[in-house]
């Protein structure tokens, strides 16, 4: 058995930290670009965020298999208001955070919760290209009330 690259131990590192004190009540997460160096540029954060997401998937079945993983994209705000339309990876906008990886408990996620003022959309693995299920993808934007304004995210879900 070859060892764990870098990226494997940062990420194994903070699984087992968010498991142990529960981080995931509180949305602890892990930016890609906290994972690898190379992952800080928006340009990378596509790919990157795949790969870190297909390690991670396989750290969470051994390490916290009753508890969902996401991996989530903040999307810019777009010039008008709710209900921008998305049909690719390529319609995106990236705000200027990295993506970040979550864990959720079962039936916590923010997909799963009742939005009063927003919109939620489930998207095809195939939105990003070399990603399929049983991995399941969401569009949500929904209105953040401290700063009246809208924010969006696309999660990918295992």
């Amino acid at each position: 058995m070859r060892p764990e690259s870098r990226q494997h131990l940062t990420i194994r590192a903070w699984m087992q930290n968010n498991v142990e004190t529960r981080g995931y009540e509180h949305f602890d997460d892990l930016h890609i670009d906290k994972i690898d160096q190379s992952w800080e540029t928006p340009d990378s954060w596509v790919t990157g965020g795949l790969t870190a997401f297909n390690i991670s998937v396989a750290l969470r079945d051994e390490i916290a298999p009753d508890l969902v993983l996401a991996l989530a994209f903040s999307i810019a705000k777009p010039e008008s208001d709710a209900g921008a339309e998305i049909t690719s990876v390529d319609d995106i906008r990236f705000d200027q955070s990295p993506p970040a990886l979550y864990l959720f408990k079962k039936g916590s996620e923010p997909w799963a919760a009742t939005l009063t003022e927003g919109a939620r959309r489930r998207l095809e693995p195939s939105f990003f290209g070399e990603l399929s299920a049983p991995y399941s993808c969401y569009y949500i934007e929904f209105r953040l009330q401290a700063f009246d304004e809208y924010s969006r995210t696309l999660l990918i879900a295992a």
